[in-house]
């Protein structure tokens, strides 16, 4: 089941067509069958860091702030990896 923000972003995206900026696959497979325009959240964070170090910084400060389950702050941390 989703959040209640995720539900909450969902809803007001609908109904003022604005971006839903999302993480949760789940959450963002519900938006697009809504008619949501979808953008993952960690897209948000990438966009205009250059710098690896500083992004990895970025994200683990971001992952503690939310309680990101831990397999995927090792999935972006691959990613932030292949950018090098």
């Amino acid at each position: 089941a989703l959040g209640r923000g995720e539900r909450e972003v969902i809803a007001v995206s609908v109904e003022r067509s604005l971006d839903a900026i999302l993480f949760d696959r789940r959450a963002r497979r519900v938006a697009t069958a809504l008619g949501a325009s979808v953008v993952d959240l960690f897209e948000v964070v990438f966009r205009g860091t250059g710098d690896v170090e500083l992004l990895e910084r970025r994200v683990r400060a971001l992952a503690s702030l939310v309680d990101l389950r831990v397999g995927a702050l090792e999935e972006l941390l691959e990613q932030i990896g292949r950018r090098r």
